[in-house]
């Protein structure tokens, strides 16, 4: 199936589990994709989110090195449209998720995952992050009736 993470053509409320990893920062609408896993859950459904900080720095200055410049140079056209493309922070994530009708269960880094990474892959895929990459697991909170008229 082919679609689009922030107009998902299947029904609402029927999935126990959402996951997107390394998808997040490269949409132009979060919002929308966050509203769309909400749709698509069943009540407490799970949604897990795997995301890294890519080539910013926490205090914000950019990081610099060969793939930051490659970076640069293939998303210079839609950096402008990506609004989670710098400072991708678990906290700002969690933030947002909880904004969108999530409950956050948990979020950690994911420091084994990063080692396998740096032993691992020789495309030093491991070196791109500033932060091991994390893991954010948030469920649907259930509407109280109450506010229906």
């Amino acid at each position: 199936m082919r679609g689009d993470a922030e107009e998902i053509p299947l029904n609402d409320g029927e999935y126990d589990f959402v996951f997107s990893k390394y998808l997040l920062w490269t949409l132009p609408q979060p919002d929308k994709f966050l509203d769309e896993h909400y749709r698509l859950l069943k009540d407490e459904g799970l949604m897990m989110i795997i995301d890294g900080l890519w080539f910013q720095n926490p205090d914000g200055t950019e990081k610099n090195n060969s793939r930051h410049e490659r970076f640069e140079e293939l998303y210079a056209d839609v950096k402008p449209n990506l609004p989670l493309v710098k400072n991708n922070t678990p906290e700002r994530i969690t933030d947002l998720v909880q904004s969108h009708g999530f409950k956050v269960v948990s979020w950690r880094y994911l420091d084994d995952y990063n080692e396998f990474l740096e032993r691992n892959d020789p495309s030093g895929h491991a070196e791109a992050y500033i932060q091991p990459p994390y893991m954010i697991l948030a469920k649907k909170k259930v509407r109280s009736n109450s506010n229906l008229s």
